[in-house]
């Protein structure tokens, strides 16, 4: 099996097994990439839902020490497996963008104009 097919294999079951049993159809798959996920999540407070999953699903490393959350921070840096929150554990408002891999993306109060090509 190569990388690549593990690395869907690692997504397809964090979809299907974690998001899609936790949120239903609250949970929306905006878009993918090879080693991306963007979701649209209707809930109360997305950090404080996952906080009983950090050590087994997620990477908090990004996180600041006192996450209003109270989730555990600095947690599963670059461990194989674990999906990390890009935007560090703010709340953001993203939407996919014209042309090949192009997003734009906004943290709540921050502006934040990501290209990527």
């Amino acid at each position: 099996m190569s990388i690549l097919d593990i690395s869907k294999t690692l997504m397809y079951d964090f979809h299907y097994n974690y998001i899609k049993k936790k949120y239903g159809s609250e949970a929306k798959l905006l878009m993918t990439d090879t080693d991306s996920l963007m979701y649209e999540i209707e809930t109360e407070y997305f950090f404080k839902d996952i906080s009983g999953d950090v050590r087994e699903k997620i990477d908090t490393s990004n996180f600041p020490q006192n996450h209003p959350s109270g989730i555990l921070t600095g947690f599963n840096k670059k461990v194989p497996g674990a999906f990390k929150d890009e935007c560090g554990g703010e709340a953001s408002q993203n939407s996919p963008g014209c042309g090949r891999n192009f997003m734009l993306s906004r943290r709540i109060g921050k502006n934040l104009n990501d290209a990527k090509e």
